[in-house]
C-alpha cells in the first residue's frame, strides 16, 4: 500500500506539471489511503494546498493548510506550513491575521539565523500593513529588507522595492518622494515584469497624478491596469470558443425578436386598413420606410459584428495552433523523461546488492527530481528554462523528506544566484545534486555527526562550475558498495552535458563540475 501511494503521488506531480489539476489532485488524495508516515502526509496536503493557491481558490488552500500544520511535525514544516497560511491569509484580505502569523515565523527565522527566510518574511508584512493602510509600519519592513540585502552584499529587487515604496510614500502624503520612486522604477522597467509588478506601479503613478490633476496621463495608467486585469481574468480557449458561440446565438435571437415584431406591425396594419385605406396605404409606406431604414442599419451592425467576431474566431485558431504545438512540445519532453527513468531503473535493477525498499525510495528520488523540474517549468513564464535557485531549494526539501530521518544536525547551505537553465541541463544537473547529497546524508555524517552540505553555482563569461561538497569523513572512510551505481551515474550525466568533473578528498568530499554557458541564461 505504501509504494501504491508513492506511485499516485508521482502520477499527482506528473499531472501538476501539466497543468492538469483535476487529475494531480484526484492521485494526490488517492495517495493518502496507503499506509504512509505523517510527514508523507503533510508533503501531499502541501501540494493540495499549492494547487488550490495556484487556481486562485484560497478558501479550499486554507483548508488543506490546515491538514498540512495537523500532520507537519518538524518546527521547519510546521513553519513553513504557516508561512504559506499566512500568504493565504493576505489573498483573502485578512492582513491581520497573516500579520500575527508572520510575527511567529520571524521570530523562529531570526532563531535558524535563516537570513532569505527573513526577508522574505519582511516582504510579506511590509505588504499586510500596506494593505490595510499601516503604511509607517509597511515603510518600516520594507526598509528593512533593503538593510539585510546591503548587510549581505546581495542584490535585491530595486524595482520592487521603488514601486511598492512609491504607494507607500503616496500613503504617507509624501508626494515628492513617490514621484521619486516612480522614476526610479521607470528605469528598471520592463516587459519582462509580472503583472502584479506592472500594476504596483501603475497605481502608483495613477494616484499621483489624481493628486497632481493631470488626469489624462492618470487614465492611460488606469487603462492599463484594466488591460493587465482583463487579461488576468481571461477564461480558457474553450470559455472564449462558448462565448463566441454564445454572442451569435443572442444576435440570432434578436433578429427574430426583430422580425417577429415587423410582422406584428404588418398584421395591426392590415387590420386598420380594413377600416380606412388611406390610413392603411400610409401606414405601408411609413413601414415600408422603417423596414428599410433599419435593414439598413441592420445589416451594417450584423456586417460589423461578423467582421469582430471573424477576427475573434482567427485570434482563436492561432492560439490554438499554438497550443497544440506546445502541447506536443510537452509530449516530447514527457516521452524523453519518461525513456531517461526506464533507464535508470534498468540500470539500478542491475545492483543485486540493494533491497526492494532502497530500489523504491532511489528510484522515488530520482524521479521526483525530474517531475520538480517540470513543477518548476510551467510555473514560470518560459517553458524551456527553468529557475535553477529555486528547483535547488525545492530539491533539497524533498531529498530531506525522502530518507524520512532527522538530519537536524546537517545544515544545506546553497549559493546560487538567480539563473535560469535550459530544461535539457537543468535535469542532469539536477539528477547529479540529488545523487551526491543523498549520499551526503547517508554516509558522510555518521553517529549524528555535524556537518555542513553546500551547493554552489558560479558562472564566468564562457562557462559555470556547480560545486557540491561536504566536510563529513571523506570518501575513503565510507562504505562504497551500495554507492557505486550512484556515482558512476553522476559521471554518465557529467557526460551527458558535455561536461568536467573535478573530485577532492582532503576535508570530506567535493565534487566541482565545469560546462559550458550556452543553456544558462541570467535574470
Amino acid at each position: 500500500n505504501k509504494n501504491i501511494s508513492y506511485i499516485y503521488l508521482g502520477l499527482s506531480t506528473l499531472y501538476r506539471s501539466k497543468d492538469d489539476f483535476t487529475n494531480a489532485i484526484y492521485y494526490a488524495k488517492k495517495s493518502l489511503n496507503g499506509n504512509i508516515p505523517s510527514k508523507e502526509k503533510a508533503n501531499i496536503y502541501h501540494g493540495i494546498t499549492n494547487i488550490y493557491i495556484k487556481i486562485k481558490s484560497f478558501e479550499k488552500a486554507l483548508e488543506y493548510n490546515v491538514l498540512d500544520l495537523k500532520y507537519s511535525k518538524t518546527p521547519e514544516a510546521i513553519y513553513a506550513a504557516l508561512y504559506r497560511k499566512a500568504h493565504i491569509f493576505i489573498k483573502l484580505n485578512r492582513s491581520k491575521e497573516a500579520i500575527s502569523i508572520l510575527m511567529q515565523c520571524l521570530q523562529y527565522y531570526k532563531s535558524q539565523k535563516s537570513t532569505l527566510d527573513i526577508i522574505d518574511t519582511y516582504h510579506y508584512i511590509s505588504i499586510a500593513y500596506f494593505n490595510f493602510k499601516e503604511f509607517e509600519k509597511a515603510n518600516y519592513y520594507l526598509e528593512k529588507i533593503k538593510k539585510e540585502e546591503l548587510s549581505l552584499k546581495i542584490s535585491g529587487n530595486d524595482y520592487y522595492y521603488y514601486a511598492l515604496k512609491a504607494n507607500i510614500n503616496i500613503g504617507l502624503k509624501n508626494d515628492v518622494d513617490a514621484e521619486k520612486n516612480i522614476g526610479e522604477a521607470l528605469k528598471l522597467y520592463s516587459e519582462d515584469l509580472s503583472s502584479f509588478e506592472k500594476v504596483l506601479l501603475y497605481n502608483a503613478i495613477v494616484e499621483l497624478k489624481k493628486k497632481q490633476k493631470d488626469f489624462e496621463t492618470a487614465l492611460v495608467y488606469h487603462e492599463k491596469i484594466l488591460e493587465i486585469t482583463k487579461k488576468e481574468n481571461e477564461n480558457s480557449t474553450k470559455t472564449q470558443l462558448y462565448q463566441l458561440g454564445l454572442d451569435l446565438e443572442v444576435t440570432e435571437k434578436n433578429n427574430s425578436i426583430k422580425n417577429l415584431q415587423i410582422t406584428q406591425l404588418k398584421n395591426q396594419v392590415e387590420i386598420n386598413s380594413k377600416t380606412n385605406s388611406i390610413i392603411y396605404i400610409s401606414l405601408l409606406l411609413l413601414i415600408a420606410l422603417l423596414s428599410t431604414l433599419f435593414y439598413i442599419w441592420n445589416n451594417k451592425l450584423i456586417k460589423k459584428k461578423n467582421l469582430i467576431i471573424e477576427k475573434e474566431k482567427k485570434m482563436v485558431s492561432k492560439s490554438l495552433q499554438e497550443k497544440e504545438t506546445l502541447l506536443k512540445e510537452i509530449h516530447h519532453r514527457v516521452k524523453n523523461n519518461m525513456q531517461l527513468v526506464m533507464s535508470l531503473l534498468s540500470i539500478q535493477a542491475q545492483d543485486e546488492t540493494q533491497n526492494i525498499a532502497d530500489f523504491m525510495n532511489v528510484s522515488r528520488s530520482r524521479i521526483l527530481s525530474m517531475a520538480l523540474i517540470h513543477e518548476n517549468l510551467y510555473q514560470s513564464e518560459s517553458l524551456s528554462n527553468v529557475n535553477f535557485k529555486t528547483y535547488t531549494k525545492n530539491l533539497t526539501e524533498i531529498i530531506k523528506n525522502a530518507l524520512n530521518t532527522n538530519h537536524s544536525n546537517i545544515e544545506i547551505q546553497i549559493d546560487i544566484n538567480d539563473v535560469f537553465l535550459d530544461v535539457q541541463i537543468a535535469i542532469p544537473l539536477g539528477l547529479i545534486i540529488n545523487e551526491l547529497v543523498s549520499n551526503a546524508y547517508k554516509h558522510a555524517f555518521p553517529n549524528n555527526r555535524n556537518g555542513v552540505i553546500q551547493i554552489k553555482l558560479i558562472q564566468k563569461k564562457r562557462n559555470s562550475e556547480l560545486t557540491i561538497c561536504d566536510n563529513g569523513i571523506g570518501i575513503e572512510n565510507r562504505n562504497l558498495e551500495r554507492k557505486t551505481l550512484g556515482l558512476q551515474l553522476v559521471e554518465e550525466l557529467v557526460f551527458q552535458i558535455d561536461g568536467h568533473v573535478k573530485v577532492d578528498n582532503k576535508n570530506g568530499l567535493d565534487y566541482r563540475i565545469r560546462f559550458e554557458n550556452n543553456h544558462a541564461k541570467n535574470i
